[in-house]
């Protein structure tokens, strides 16, 4: 885990030395933030589920953190984010309690952006119980004991000089004109997965073969890929939205209960990754509406596991 994590510092250092060269270009001079600093504060509904597929079967398991709060600072290109829930649905003793934390360090310049992450959650309650002849806020549907934890890295780069990824990303200016880019996507992450008891409850373990004895899963996710992006803006008021489709290797570990041996391999993971912004932009004041959702899937055919994360939320900042 620490290996990996200085990983990430080394990738994340060496593509700002590269963005740093590139700044003594024409194109990148013309873009270079015209305040030093940036405050947003936001409000957001975080958006996480757990998947666990055996064939047909699926297992649902989604997230009760209803709202979110945080802010973030930037200097010139540089920035950080904080995110932690504080409130739940009236539901609780249905769906329990859900914890969730965001850290971001960012990079973004005009060609060039890079996201550093590190995202947790804990609690979880089943989305589907009556699959598996079970009823809301039954003792086996809340699971206060899963947890996950991701670490990684997103790094994007776009070919256009008419577009730039620090101002539809970031709002680090105002966005004059509207233009779009085709992008490439690099991502690598570590993704953990732990539960004190296993992922599938009694009644449905008879659906769901192997992955009834799994309690964890590390994985180790490589992934390349495409996508567009574009903004659109009238007046002062601009929408911006990027899709990109990547895949590659996943290292997954699978931890046996029971004194089982673990299993280890290597298997094809596919992530989306998708961002959405709208909102009005002057000088100094900024404010709009996000949506941020990205996706992957991978792991054995009798355990894939799938994990979406995202939110959606508003925000209001100053520059100076």
């Amino acid at each position: 885990m620490k290996g990996f994590f200085y990983l990430l510092i080394f990738c994340f250092s060496f593509l700002s030395l590269f963005s740093a060269e590139r700044s003594t270009s024409e194109a990148d001079k013309t873009i270079d933030p015209q305040n030093k600093f940036a405050v947003k504060l936001f409000t957001e509904a975080p958006l996480m589920s757990l998947n666990v597929t055996n064939g047909d079967n699926e297992l649902s398991y989604d997230s009760n953190a209803k709202w979110a709060s945080g802010f973030s600072v930037s200097y010139k290109k540089f920035g950080f984010s904080i995110s932690k829930s504080w409130w739940y649905d009236k539901s609780t003793e249905k769906h329990g309690k859900t914890k969730t934390t965001d850290y971001q360090l960012y990079m973004f310049k005009k060609h060039i952006g890079v996201e550093l992450y590190f995202q947790k959650m804990k609690g979880v309650y089943m989305d589907n119980p009556g699959s598996y002849d079970y009823s809301s806020g039954d003792a086996e549907t809340i699971r206060s004991d899963i947890k996950t934890r991701h670490i990684g890295t997103n790094a994007y780069y776009s070919f256009s000089d008419n577009f730039s990824l620090a101002n539809a990303f970031d709002c680090q200016n105002i966005i004059d004109k509207s233009s779009g880019s085709f992008l490439l996507y690099l991502g690598l992450d570590y993704t953990k997965i732990s539960s004190d008891s296993g992922f599938i409850p009694s009644n449905a373990e008879k659906d769901f073969d192997f992955a009834s004895d799994v309690n964890n899963v590390n994985a180790v996710n490589f992934y390349a890929g495409a996508g567009y992006a574009h903004a659109f803006v009238y007046k002062g008021f601009f929408a911006a939205v990027s899709v990109i489709l990547a895949a590659g290797p996943s290292i997954t570990e699978y931890n046996m209960r029971d004194n089982q041996d673990d299993l280890k391999k290597v298997y094809p993971v596919i992530h989306y990754n998708m961002k959405y912004l709208l909102g009005y932009n002057e000088d100094s004041f900024m404010m709009g509406i996000y949506a941020f959702w990205h996706a992957s899937m991978y792991g054995k055919k009798n355990c894939s596991m799938q994990i979406d994360a995202g939110k959606i939320g508003f925000f209001a900042g100053t520059r100076f």
